[in-house]
């Protein structure tokens, strides 16, 4: 005999893990972490009919989480956090006790995490989850209305084959509408919404993101950014710092802010102190000298990479102090996550791979290979300009060989 409650408890996992697999290396690692234990420690718990957690410290760490990643939420980093918000939501539900009421939150969940996978990567893998997830999700909705007469059910086997046809059975009529549809809409290499992932709109002022290749020229703006009062500088060292873009994302750079938190400490130099007036502007990034080392006057936050951000958007202007070692050496102190800056982009042609290896062929270590790229940088004879410039679906390429 076969209990309804089990196959349920089999399609929630089931469910949970076609919704998450598309966006699991998206996610924050403290995430990825607990939502494995979830999906392993939910079926554990199931079969014991035993859960660590009663509904009211489920609700608490629920809030607990969305508040959390709700403070990360800004208009440069949205879709992160809410994802992140969905997938430990759904952790928490795995591990709590079920009824139809929660069967049902785990599908809804899985639907919106699905859902929210679409707007960090698009491609044709993206009908595969989404044909898996329906066929399970309206699989468990007819166990589901018979879990809700009699959560003890015992089916035969035979009884249990015949109704998971019937379940399949009612996807598969609709599968046929699915694939005409997605094949006459549109589809694009960006992510699903494209207003959380804009194309080639034109910025005016300050932007958080660079997408070479897209624009022929770039404008010019005579309008005040921000002010500066201090002691006379060198022009050499009026260096100004914004934002640090680390990030492909396919099509051009962004910043993500690192894992873990990189502690560098600059040194050598007495430290100068400045005070910044910035005009009202969108964004949170705070500018600052060079090697900044701390601000005061207002809240901040410090995201890494001596890069600073308001805690609210500055609509009337700011007025803070930052206190810089402008001509400084840095020095890192701690460093967890190496491999976040060695990321290369996801196309890459065949003449840049040619010569990324005919740089690391040979090198002893990573200073000679740095020393081989700084030679050949220089041997390409490169120049900056802000008009004529290439439109191209291949901008390194591009940029290194050709214009």
């Amino acid at each position: 005999m076969v209990k309804i409650r089990s196959l349920l408890n089999i399609l929630a996992t089931l469910v949970s893990l076609v919704a998450v697999a598309p966006l699991f290396f998206y996610l924050d690692a403290l995430v990825q972490g607990a939502f494995l234990l979830a999906l392993f420690g939910g079926l554990v718990f199931d079969r014991r009919r035993w859960y660590p957690l009663t509904p009211l410290p489920a609700t608490l760490l629920s809030l607990v989480c969305v508040a959390g990643y709700v403070l990360q939420i800004s208009r440069t980093s949205l879709v992160e956090p809410m994802v992140n918000i969905l997938v430990l939501l759904l952790a928490i539900r795995l591990i709590t006790e079920k009824n139809s009421r929660n069967y049902l939150q785990i599908f809804v969940l899985a639907i919106f995490v699905l859902a929210g996978s679409s707007l960090l990567s698009l491609s044709m893998a993206f009908l595969v989850y989404l044909l898996l997830l329906l066929l399970l999700v309206t699989v468990g909705l007819v166990l589901l209305s018979f879990y809700s007469t009699d959560p003890e059910l015992l089916l035969e086997p035979g009884k249990a084959r015949r109704l998971l046809t019937f379940s399949l059975l009612l996807p598969a009529c609709s599968l046929p509408l699915m694939l005409l549809f997605f094949a006459i809409l549109p589809r694009t290499e960006h992510a699903l919404w494209n207003f959380l992932n804009p194309g080639t709109t034109a910025t005016t002022g300050f932007s958080d993101q660079v997408r070479p290749g897209q624009f022929a020229a770039v404008g010019h703006s005579r309008t005040v950014a921000f002010r500066v009062s201090s002691e006379p500088l060198d022009a050499e060292l009026r260096y100004w710092r914004t934002i640090v873009l680390n990030t492909l994302d396919g099509t051009g750079w962004i910043r993500k802010n690192p894992p873990g938190q990189e502690i560098l400490r600059a040194q050598r130099e007495p430290p100068r102190t400045l005070e910044f007036f910035c005009e009202p502007r969108q964004g949170l990034y705070l500018p600052t000298l060079d090697r900044p080392l701390q601000i005061s006057g207002l809240r901040y936050r410090d995201i890494g990479e001596l890069i600073f951000t308001a805690r609210r958007k500055n609509e009337r202007g700011v007025h803070y102090q930052v206190t810089a070692l402008p001509s400084g050496q840095l020095r890192l102190v701690r460093f967890q996550d190496r491999d976040f800056y060695l990321q290369p982009p996801v196309a890459v042609s065949d003449r840049v791979r040619e010569v990324a290896r005919s740089i690391a062929a040979g090198a002893p270590g990573a200073a000679a290979r740095i020393d081989r790229l700084q030679a050949f940088f220089r041997g390409q004879h490169l120049r900056y300009a802000d008009r004529d410039l290439p439109e191209t679906t291949d901008p390194v390429d591009t940029f290194l060989f050709q214009k």
